[in-house]
């Protein structure tokens, strides 16, 4: 639904790595490809690993490619990122963090209902979540360095 609103001319997954299970990414891949490969014409160099429990590695991942893209694409206008935080919430914090700092346009499809016949449900209580700290305001994180010393 986002893919056909957005209409990209490219799409980077991103995928929680180092994640539990450790097999994750592999089993999203596996569930996702036929999108990827079909619909997105997602090329394995445009999957963008982000750590499954640390927004702040996405946020600061996210920067870096905006920053080489702005290199890029400088001389044809420049591009735009679009984010879509799906899956995971501490992912999502990530990329709402860089879309807070870069002004990057977020597009969301939400579930207006759910239905299901309670037989179906699965009754058994969810394992507990862990819990992800950021900072918010300040400057309690360091910038990313580039591989000349400089920062971002």
């Amino acid at each position: 639904m986002v893919h056909k609103f957005v209409e990209p001319h490219a799409v980077c997954p991103i995928l929680p790595f180092p994640a539990t299970p450790p097999r994750f990414p592999d089993r999203l891949i596996e569930d996702y490809g036929d999108l990827f490969e079909s619909s997105w014409q997602v090329d394995a160099r445009d999957l963008v690993y982000a750590h499954e429990k640390s927004p702040v590695d996405l946020y600061r991942t996210i920067l870096v490619i905006d920053d080489a893209r702005k290199r890029v694409f400088k001389e044809m206008g420049g591009s735009q990122i679009i984010l879509s935080p799906v899956g995971s919430k501490a992912l999502a914090l990530g990329m709402l963090m860089a879309a807070l700092e870069r002004d990057f346009a977020v597009v969301l499809v939400e579930s207006l209902a759910y239905s299901a016949a309670p037989a179906v449900l699965n009754v058994q209580r969810a394992p507990r979540g862990d819990l992800v700290h950021i900072w918010l305001h300040g400057e309690a994180y360091g910038l990313p360095t580039h591989s000349d010393g400089t920062e971002s």
